[in-house]
């Protein structure tokens, strides 16, 4: 199932955690009125607070899944001691990219 863009009266298809558990610490998951008038990009990882901004102005599922991916892979990479591989964008994008695509086009089993 493709997501979309969401209009007003669509439920989001993306449903984007409060928190969740990685490398025996919570992190907290933030939606910030409108990060990007701040200057700042749509979400962003706080490693030493636990925390992942996301923009709360995203209404476009792709955008929110990708962004939320995105942040994930930085603090993956730094829970694992990697700040190399958590500072490299490309990599990172990357990864959230196949990760995105990868969740977009799973099928899965009929429960018998």
């Amino acid at each position: 199932m493709a997501l979309k863009k969401q209009t007003k009266n669509s439920p989001s298809l993306f449903k984007l955690p409060t928190s969740f558990e990685m490398g025996c610490r919570t992190y907290k998951v933030n939606v910030i009125g409108d990060l990007t008038k701040r200057g700042e990009a749509v979400g962003m990882h706080h490693f030493h607070a636990a925390e992942i901004d996301i923009d709360g102005k995203i209404d476009n599922d792709e955008l929110l899944m990708l962004t939320f991916y995105h942040e994930i892979f930085h603090a993956l990479f730094e829970s694992q001691g990697r700040e190399d591989l958590s500072s490299n964008e490309a990599l990172v994008d990357t990864s959230a990219t196949l990760l995105c695509q990868m969740m977009k086009t799973a099928k899965y089993h009929e429960k018998s």
